[in-house]
Parts: C-alpha cells; sequence; structure tokens
C-alpha cells in the first residue's frame, strides 16, 4: 500500500504524459486488471489519474515479462527452465477445469480460432485446429462445432523445501465431454515428458469431479 501511494503521489506534479510506474506498480496492476476485467480497470484507471498505467502501457510490460500460452500447447521445456532454475526435481500435477464465458475469438499470432471446443486425440488436444481463410468454413464451425464453456488447466506444484509458484504446463477450451480414459492419456503423456526431461512427477491430483476422481481411483488400482 506505501509503494501503491508513494508511486500515485511521485505522479501528480508531472502531466499525464510523463506518469512513471515502477515493478510493483505495473505487477499490481496486472493484477488488478486480470481479476477484474477490463472496465473495472479503466474505471480505476480514470478517477485516479496517475494511479494506474494505459491499458496499452500495461499490456507491453505484460508482454514484456509474460511467456505467450497457446491453446493445447504443452509447455514441457518451459517447466524444464523453471525446474533448473528453481534447483527442483519433483513435482505434483494437476488438472481441473473452470467456467468460461464462450466466447470466440481470432489469434492473429496462431491465425486461428480461439473458443471452439477442442478436438481430443488420444487425450491430447490438437493444437491450432481451426484456422481457416474460408468464411463459409468458419461459419460450419459456428453451426456444427460446440464453443467451450470451460477452460482444461494443467498445472504443476514443485516440491521444494521453499515456497515456488505453481507452474501453468497446459490449458485448452472444452465442454467437458471428454471421458476418464482421456484423462489418463493425459496423465501419463505429462509423466512421461517429465520423466525424459528429469523431472518426476510423484502424484496426480484433481478435485471431486466424477470423471478425475475415477481416474485417480483407477491410477492408485
Amino acid at each position: 500500500m506505501n509503494t501503491f501511494i508513494n508511486n500515485l503521489n511521485d505522479n501528480m506534479p508531472p502531466s499525464k504524459h510523463q506518469y512513471l510506474y515502477n515493478t510493483h506498480v505495473r505487477r499490481f496492476a496486472s493484477y488488478v486488471y486480470g481479476l477484474g476485467g477490463r472496465n473495472l480497470y479503466e474505471f480505476l484507471r480514470l478517477n485516479l489519474p496517475g494511479a494506474f498505467p494505459s491499458i496499452p502501457t500495461l499490456e507491453s510490460y505484460n508482454n514484456e515479462y509474460c511467456t505467450r500460452i497457446e491453446e493445447g500447447e504443452f509447455r514441457f521445456k518451459e517447466l524444464t527452465d523453471y525446474s533448473n532454475k528453481i534447483n527442483c526435481s519433483f513435482v505434483y500435477s494437476s488438472e481441473d477445469s473452470t467456467s468460461i464465458i464462450s466466447k470466440v475469438q481470432y489469434d492473429i499470432e496462431s491465425n486461428s480460432f480461439i473458443g471452439f471446443c477442442v478436438k481430443l486425440v488420444n487425450g491430447l488436444p490438437l493444437t491450432r485446429q481451426y484456422q481457416t481463410n474460408d468464411f463459409t468454413e468458419l461459419e460450419n464451425w459456428f453451426e456444427s462445432v460446440n464453443q467451450a464453456t470451460l477452460v482444461n488447466i494443467h498445472t504443476v506444484q514443485p516440491i521444494t523445501s521453499a515456497t515456488s509458484p505453481s507452474f501453468l504446463l497446459s490449458g485448452f477450451g472444452t465442454d467437458n465431454s471428454f471421458d476418464t480414459i482421456s484423462i489418463l492419456c493425459r496423465w501419463l503423456y505429462v509423466y512421461e515428458q517429465c520423466q525424459s526431461n528429469n523431472i518426476r512427477v510423484v502424484g496426480f491430483a484433481s478435485d471431486a469431479d466424477p470423471k478425475y476422481l475415477r481416474c485417480m481411483r483407477l491410477a492408485t488400482g
């Protein structure tokens, strides 16, 4: 709070084109934007001049410090780098889904549409599945393909003596239509890939959703 107020006081004398924000304030602004959304962030920024950076400034900060995550991609290389950085070779993996507002968007960097339910092959999501330059095909997708109502997330928690943040391994949109075998296939894939990178997964976890619960029961025999 002191850092936030001091930064606000420092920005009071100059004009709006000379506002400066330290690393802690920019990080706090990223949290506010992520948790509260664009409308809340703009409301606070307009009513507290000099307290929050503009959205373009905030996005440039996020692009500098945050790694882009592509839907359906498993980030094992990044996980290996993170494990080496904190000197940890034992992790716990977790998978769960949370509700989202269904919405289809165009991702310019991958040249694909995000928001449709991703198809699974042996339990693994296909990346960049919805790429097209044909408007008719896009129209057919809206009519025949379900839009995602959930985002399925894989996280990895390092097991260390010191507290270490969990790592986001993968995420993809779904409507929860996959079965228990798909979950087992994903867990086996995560285990094998981590093993090949000298990372030992000592266990998997989720909540009491019937599919995940049955998967844990099958995995433990």
